[in-house]
């Protein structure tokens, strides 16, 4: 297993932009959660399944369509 950690703003639309981003690459998410809430910002956690995209070229995807404020991965 994979797991991102986002920062991001706007929690609902950025879940919802943070599911499509796996949906289009068929990527399966084992686990996703907000961790912790303040000031219109969101920690989320992604757990997901590795594939073949680099997790690099996710979080490229990810800073496209989503104003991200700090990304933390296990792997980067």
């Amino acid at each position: 297993m994979e797991t991102i950690h986002l920062t991001v703003e706007n929690q609902v639309g950025a879940l919802e932009r943070i599911i499509t981003v796996f949906t289009r690459n068929r990527i399966n998410i084992n686990h996703l959660e907000v961790v912790q809430q303040q000031n219109n910002l969101a920690n989320v956690e992604i757990t997901y399944h590795p594939t073949h995209l680099t997790k690099d070229k996710l979080v490229l995807q990810f800073y496209r369509i989503i104003e991200i404020k700090h990304i933390n991965s296990n792997k980067l």
